[in-house]
C-alpha cells in the first residue's frame, strides 16, 4: 500500500503528469500543508496555555505578597473587580504601580 508521502514523492519527481495526476499532486500538497498548519496551531495553542498558566501562577504569587491569601473567594474577587473598574484612571494606576514597585523592591 502506498502512503500519501510516497505518492507525493512519486508524482513530484515524475517528468510528465496527466491532468488527473496534476490534480492529485496539488491535492496531496494541500493535504501536507494542512497537516503542517494543524501541527503549528497545536504548538501555538500549547504555548498560549503555558503562557496563560504562568501568568495565573504569577498572579497567585502576588496575592500572597499582598497578604490576601486568607480572603474568602467572594471578597477577593470583589476587591479585584473594584480594582478593574478603576484601572482606566491613570492616577490610580500610577499610585498602585508606585506602591507595588516599593513592595516588590522591599521583598527582594
Amino acid at each position: 500500500m502506498t502512503t500519501n508521502t510516497d505518492r507525493l514523492q512519486h508524482l513530484a519527481t515524475k517528468q510528465m503528469l496527466t491532468p488527473v495526476e496534476e490534480i492529485e499532486l496539488r491535492d496531496l500538497m494541500l493535504e501536507r500543508q494542512s497537516l503542517s498548519i494543524a501541527r503549528q496551531r497545536s504548538v501555538l495553542a500549547q504555548t498560549r496555555r503555558k503562557t496563560e498558566n504562568r501568568r495565573k501562577y504569577e498572579i497567585g504569587g502576588l496575592a500572597f505578597k499582598a497578604a490576601v491569601q486568607d480572603f474568602d473567594d467572594a471578597s477577593l474577587l470583589g476587591a479585584l473587580m473594584n480594582i478593574a473598574a478603576l484601572r482606566d484612571n491613570p492616577q490610580h494606576m500610577d499610585r498602585w504601580r508606585q506602591t507595588g514597585a516599593l513592595a516588590l523592591a522591599a521583598k527582594k
